[in-house]
């Protein structure tokens, strides 16, 4: 295991998964790079090291963006998709996903699912059982999920590793 931290782009229009998957990232040391109601910064993600991208399937153009994500190199690409949408997982699969994540997130199936990708691990795709999701205490868009203000246009990395020392 390598002793940098997991660098993740997260792409969603749903402020509440955003926050869920924020905690998780904390909670793990992971950088996130949350992609919430605005564009992927594409040209910028080509001078970074991003070890995963998280992709909801929600997305209007979901699909145009994990075949855009997924050309980069050693690119890995989960989905996230409600059951509606776990029909579509060949589709995912044919523009470049590795794994699909069902909604509402299992926080431990996450936390697998990313350490097997980034450890270099095959596909270990289920769409099994998932219990509820754990929802956060405290959510920085909790006054209103689909009213929040998109987070400014200048990326930054969530990193609370250096919070926990």
């Amino acid at each position: 295991m390598s002793n940098k931290p997991t660098r993740m782009v997260l792409v969603t229009n749903n402020a509440e998964r955003a926050a869920i998957v924020e905690q998780i990232a904390a909670q793990n040391g992971w950088q996130l790079l949350p992609c919430v109601r605005r564009p992927v910064p594409f040209e910028l993600l080509d001078h970074l090291r991003i070890d995963l991208f998280l992709v909801d399937l929600e997305l209007e153009n979901a699909f145009e963006q994990v075949k855009e994500l997924s050309r980069r190199p050693s690119a890995k690409v989960i989905v996230l998709a409600t059951a509606e949408l776990m029909g579509r997982w060949p589709e995912a699969m044919q523009v470049g996903a590795k794994e699909l994540i069902p909604l509402p997130i299992e926080p431990q199936h996450l936390i697998n699912t990313i350490a097997q990708l980034v450890n270099g691990g095959g596909s270990n795709m289920s769409m099994g059982g998932h219990a509820q999701s754990t929802r956060p205490a405290t959510s920085p868009f909790s006054h209103s999920h689909r009213d929040a203000t998109p987070p400014p246009t200048q990326p930054s990395y969530t990193n609370s590793a250096q919070n926990r020392n």
